[in-house]
Parts: C-alpha cells; structure tokens; sequence
C-alpha cells in the first residue's frame, strides 16, 4: 500500500518539485516533505490570504456555486496557515460580498427571518 500511494504522489508531481523532494519509498516522509516546501504560514503568506479574504467579491457572471467554492477555498487556505478565528467573520465577510440589489435576502439572513417578504 505504501508502494501504492508514493507512485500515486510522484505521478502527480512536476519534474522540478520531485528534484526538490527527492527519492523516498516513505509515502509519509514524501508528504511530510511537500506539506513543509509548500504549506508556509509565515506572516507574509497569512497577510496575502486574508487581504485576498477582504477583497473577494460575488462574481454575478458566475454560478453561485462556483462563487461559494472560491469563498470557501479560501476560509480552508487561511485555516491551513493557521488562523482558526476565520470561522467567527466569514459570515460577515460573505454578507457583505452579496449585492445590494439583494438586499432583501441579506435583512432575512441577517436577522434570521425563514422568508423574504418584499413590500
């Protein structure tokens, strides 16, 4: 099984990371090496992410599926770089990136009605 999964990682990689990792038969050990080349929380790597947070707005050309998974790529990228606290302004965050022309949807989330009652 370890055979398995350190041929499966190396098919995956480009020939310039497999120079970098090197030659392991450790499935672990391989893992151990790409999570330290490419999952850097230095301060630097965190500011990146939560302006690219901040600065994330709806794209209304997208489906509001595509729109939620590029939202919620980065809450986990920002996780990964070790800030647990995004759980507490993501919402927020999301709130604020729905248009005004919905604002209807936003007072119903916002104050937790179940319907949106237009007048």
């Amino acid at each position: 099984m370890n055979e398995n999964a350190c041929a499966s990682i190396y098919l995956n990689l480009s020939d310039p990371v497999i120079r970098k990792v090197g030659i392991t038969e450790c499935a672990k050990t391989l893992w151990d090496k790409l999570n330290n080349l490419y999952t850097e929380t230095s301060l630097p790597s965190k500011i990146f992410l939560i302006e690219k947070f901040f600065k994330f707005r709806l794209d209304t050309s997208e489906d509001i599926k595509e729109n939620l998974d590029v939202f919620t790529k980065l809450i986990s990228d920002i996780k990964l770089a070790g800030d647990k606290n995004i759980d507490d302004y993501a919402p927020i965050a999301l709130l604020n990136d729905i248009p005004d022309s919905f604002s209807d949807v936003k007072s119903a989330i916002k104050y937790g009605r179940d319907e949106v009652v237009r007048i």
